[in-house]
């Protein structure tokens, strides 16, 4: 029942918002309640969530379910702190986390129509989206800056514990799964750090 997943979710959502094991439990609570024991799985994840699927992995707790191939795209699986945006953000949220949530408080209360032109221009050069597509993703970005400031925030919680979490790199979780995960890697990822993709490789 979808009213059921939406008051687990919000059950869950206090803790699981900025708290890496929280954040995993609620993943974990999604998949048992929407997808039946015994079911053949594709996983599909993306930064974070890399870390987060071989988490679950490698503590067998999607033992139940028949999780045929596993995709990694961009993976934030080790070094994070010697990412490119690493190397600043880990300072800042430790040393100005109050300074930088004050900042995000301030940012989102600028109306709607003058955030939308002040990100459009920064979307635009950093992505060149087609024509068709440009307007709707300026205004998906900047509704989701206004209505999502506390998330934004969380957020911001959630990667500076990551930040201190992702010290190692996760080579014997790949080397176990190696059957049947593949990795999406691209050196333009700025929370990937240089010289991570020979690790991949060579793991």
């Amino acid at each position: 029942d979808p009213n059921d997943l939406a008051d687990d979710q919000k059950r869950l959502q206090a803790k699981a918002e900025s708290n890496m094991s929280a954040q995993i439990a609620h993943k974990l609570a999604v998949i048992k309640h929407v997808i039946p024991a015994g079911a053949e799985m594709t996983i599909i994840a993306h930064s974070l969530g890399c870390h987060m699927t071989l988490h679950l992995l490698s503590n067998n707790l999607l033992a139940e379910y028949r999780v045929r191939k596993v995709a990694l795209l961009c993976p934030v699986i080790g070094r994070m702190h010697s990412s490119q945006t690493g190397e600043w953000f880990g300072p800042m949220v430790k040393n100005h986390s109050y300074l930088a949530r004050f900042l995000i408080y301030g940012f989102t209360s600028i109306p709607r129509f003058i955030l939308r032109r002040m990100i459009g221009s920064k979307l635009e050069q950093i992505f060149h989206p087609p024509e068709s597509y440009r307007e709707y993703m300026f205004d998906s970005v900047a509704t989701f800056l206004k209505a999502g400031r506390r998330g934004i925030v969380n957020a911001m919680t959630l990667g500076e514990e990551a930040i201190d979490i992702l010290r190692d790199f996760q080579v014997e979780d790949l080397v176990r799964h190696k059957e049947r995960v593949s990795v999406f890697y691209t050196p333009s990822d700025h929370w990937v750090p240089d010289g991570m993709y020979q690790g991949i490789k060579e793991a």
